[in-house]
């Protein structure tokens, strides 16, 4: 899995016949649209979002813990990848067959 998320920042094709290369990219970003009056500190572009309105207090302790792990997660949970028999990479889905 580390070789995959690896793969994955650095643009590049992580299984298969074309391992290592280059991924081809299509770049077009859409101009970002004026925030919403009392969303100054929320950027949102092309389905994404980033909120910068989040802060604490250095002697927050328990808030600080909570900033820095969703800083620090990754963006899909490592547990729910896997490599199938033909070597595609498979994400599990969150739910399974009657949970919510």
């Amino acid at each position: 899995m580390p070789q995959i998320l690896g793969s994955s920042v650095s643009y590049r094709i992580a299984v298969g016949p074309q391992q290592r290369r280059k991924a081809f990219m299509i770049r077009t970003i859409r101009p970002i649209e004026s925030p919403d009056r009392g969303l100054e500190r929320v950027a949102k572009a092309n389905g994404f979002s980033l909120h910068a309105g989040v802060s604490c207090e250095g002697h927050q302790k328990h808030k600080r813990e909570r900033l820095c792990r969703y800083i620090a997660r990754p963006a899909v949970a490592i547990p729910r990848l896997s490599l199938s028999h033909s070597n595609y990479v498979e994400l599990r889905s969150r739910y399974t067959v009657g949970q919510r």
